[in-house]
């Protein structure tokens, strides 16, 4: 994963790398939200949870990962 830091904003349904506050390990995520206080509301592509994290804790996603099929989907019931 290529480390740099993103630009301020994060652009909402941007594909991205994320430091998950539970294991420490990055994860792939889309961004949803941005929140007023700093932090970045992620969607976890591969697992299907969502989170907010720090600005400092979400990276560009090297474009290998970027096209591998994603193991969760948002779904609703009506």
């Amino acid at each position: 994963m290529h480390m740099d830091h993103l630009p301020t904003p994060i652009p909402d349904d941007r594909l991205v790398a994320v430091r998950s506050k539970c294991d420490n390990r990055w994860h792939r995520g889309r961004v949803t939200d941005l929140a007023e206080n700093g932090t970045v509301n992620i969607f976890y592509v591969d697992y299907g949870n969502f989170e907010l994290v720090a600005h400092e804790d979400i990276r560009p996603l090297a474009s290998d990962f970027k096209y591998l099929s994603h193991a969760a989907n948002i779904v609703s019931l009506r």
